[in-house]
This record gives C-alpha cells, sequence and structure tokens, in this order.
C-alpha cells in the first residue's frame, strides 16, 4: 500500500483567550498528493461545560458545525481538482478558515507525518488529542474502568504483549498488528496514562513502574521470550541453538543468551 504525505492541525477552543487556556476540539488533516482533507470534531460539549459552566455550549456546538462545513466544502472543491496543491496543506487551510486573532478558536501549529490511510491516520490523531479526554465519548468507552486496571498492574494479553515487546525491543506480534495501527495507538495512551510506558523520539520505552507491572503479569523475574521457535547462531560459536523468542532480530536474542540474562 503506497504511503503518502500529510499535515495536521488541532483545533482549540478558548474561553478567555488572556487566561491562555485552552481545551483540544477538532483535527483537521490534509494529504494534498491524494487530494484528501478532512476534519473531525468533538461530538460532545460535556468537556467544556465542565471546565466553564457559564459557556453558550449551543453557540459552540453551531460554530463547530460550521467549520465542519467549511472544510467539507474545501474537500469537496479539492476531489474535483479545483483548488492547487500547494494549497492543500492543514496550515494554509486552517489561517483561511480562522484568523489569528483572539477569537474563541486558534489552531495550534500544524504537525505532518507519512500515512496510508489518510482517514484511519484522522481517527488515530483526534483519539490521541481530543476523545481520549472525553469520558462519555464512545472512542472510550470503559476508559475508566480500563485505565484502573493498568494502574493496579492488571495487565490484559494484548497490553502483556506491547510491554514484553518493547522489554525486549521486540517489534509487536502479527495478532497485534493486524488489528490495526488505531487500536494499537488507543492501547499505548492508555499504558502512557497509567504510567507504564513513556514516548520518546526514538520509539516507546517501559517505565520502571512499566517493567514491575510486566513481571507481575508472569509471574517472574523476567518475562518468557515467547511466540514461536526460531534458530539463533551464538555470535563467536559455530553451533546452532534453538530458542523461544519473540520477533526481535536473533542476534539481540544470542548476546543475552551468551551473557546469561
Amino acid at each position: 500500500m503506497n504511503e503518502t504525505h500529510y499535515t495536521f492541525s488541532v483545533l482549540q477552543y478558548r474561553h478567555d483567550a488572556w487566561a491562555g487556556e485552552a481545551l483540544n476540539v477538532g483535527v483537521l488533516l490534509a494529504a494534498q498528493d491524494v487530494k484528501f482533507v478532512s476534519m473531525k470534531v468533538a461530538s460532545t460539549d460535556e468537556r467544556i461545560e465542565k471546565a466553564y459552566p457559564s459557556v453558550d455550549a449551543i453557540r459552540i456546538r453551531k460554530l463547530l458545525e460550521a467549520i465542519e462545513l467549511r472544510i467539507q466544502s474545501v474537500s469537496s472543491r479539492a476531489r474535483r481538482g479545483l483548488v492547487s496543491k500547494h494549497e492543500l496543506s492543514a496550515s494554509t487551510i486552517a489561517s483561511k478558515l480562522l484568523p489569528d486573532d483572539d477569537s474563541a478558536f486558534r489552531w495550534l501549529e500544524s504537525g505532518a507525518g507519512v500515512t496510508s490511510s489518510p482517514g484511519e491516520e484522522l481517527e488515530l490523531l483526534f483519539s490521541r488529542y481530543v476523545s481520549r479526554w472525553d469520558p462519555q465519548s464512545a472512542a472510550s468507552a470503559g476508559f475508566e474502568d480500563e485505565l484502573l486496571q493498568l494502574r493496579n498492574h492488571k495487565l490484559g494479553v494484548e497490553y502483556k504483549w506491547i510491554l514484553r515487546a518493547l522489554y525486549y525491543q521486540q517489534s509487536l506480534p502479527n495478532a497485534l498488528r493486524v488489528q490495526g495501527r488505531l487500536a494499537i495507538e488507543k492501547r499505548m495512551d492508555l499504558l502512557e496514562l497509567a504510567g507504564l510506558l513513556e514516548k520518546t523520539p526514538e520509539r516507546p520505552r517501559l517505565t520502571s513502574e512499566g517493567v514491575r507491572a510486566l513481571k507481575k503479569a508472569y509471574g517472574a523475574s523476567k518475562p518468557p521470550l515467547i511466540d514461536f521457535k526460531q534458530d539463533a547462531r551464538l555470535p563467536g560459536k559455530s553451533e546452532s541453538k534453538e530458542f523461544i523468542v519473540g520477533s526481535s532480530l536473533a542476534s539481540s536474542l544470542a548476546r543475552e543468551v551468551r551473557n546469561g540474562e
């Protein structure tokens, strides 16, 4: 599947521009090579109403719907080739849609990435920046219960797979990857909120709390290397031995065995 570059921007609501507080309420994504433009906004006003009891929720909802309709218009024109390619970036679309002033809405500085599915990437970004904080959203059903379980070091099998893969610096098992990137990222977000992993520019890694949770889940001082069998040749040795491994590189595993870890 071909990958395409995209840009995105997060829409925020500011109840008081001078206070500097803001809540994420939407995400705009544009992939100019495939003429994709779409936006997703919060489906509930509950979080805004709880933060600012005096807010005019009906007015805010109408403004969000108006912004969404404008984006749909841009998307329709883009698909028909009526918008030039250099104009199909999130920052350009956002600046034309809403000026950078003291109004209730503002755009965060645009980000960028590469994806094989702009629509799925938009869902992923919306989950990360908006719906993960909304306790009533369908995307976060069971959110509090699941987070509490993780904080109590009670790991379901899929969370054990993720933490074990990070612990051994393995790739994720196929049984997880077939569920799609969005499902994996949601679990990663919960693990991060529970304090069991931290995201770094290189790759996510376990915190000390995450290591303790993983070891507790397997009832041993070190989780087993399981998934499938693979031959690994020990560096500097002629014989080949069989190890029970995950999907990490054989050389890394050989070093662990050689060092007695």
